[in-house]
């Protein structure tokens, strides 16, 4: 958790460009770019405490299957 719960989150536009499965890796270089540029300038911050983890949630086509790791 960083402050007051702190979120960083891609446009809505460029989250559906990714559900449609049609993206460039320079628009995916793009996104990258701007979550490692706010993580940066988040570490900055005067409240920022070396505590504090990124976690990050990673966008999985809804196409892939799971591994059968789990039992049912």
């Amino acid at each position: 958790m960083g402050l007051d719960y702190e979120t960083f989150e891609i446009a809505e536009s460029e989250y559906n460009k990714l559900e449609t499965g049609v993206v460039t890796k320079d628009e995916i270089y793009s996104i990258n770019q701007a979550v490692w540029n706010y993580i940066r300038e988040f570490s900055c911050h005067e409240r920022f405490s070396e505590c504090f983890t990124p976690a990050l949630w990673l966008h999985v086509p809804d196409e892939w299957k799971r591994i059968k790791y789990l039992k049912r």
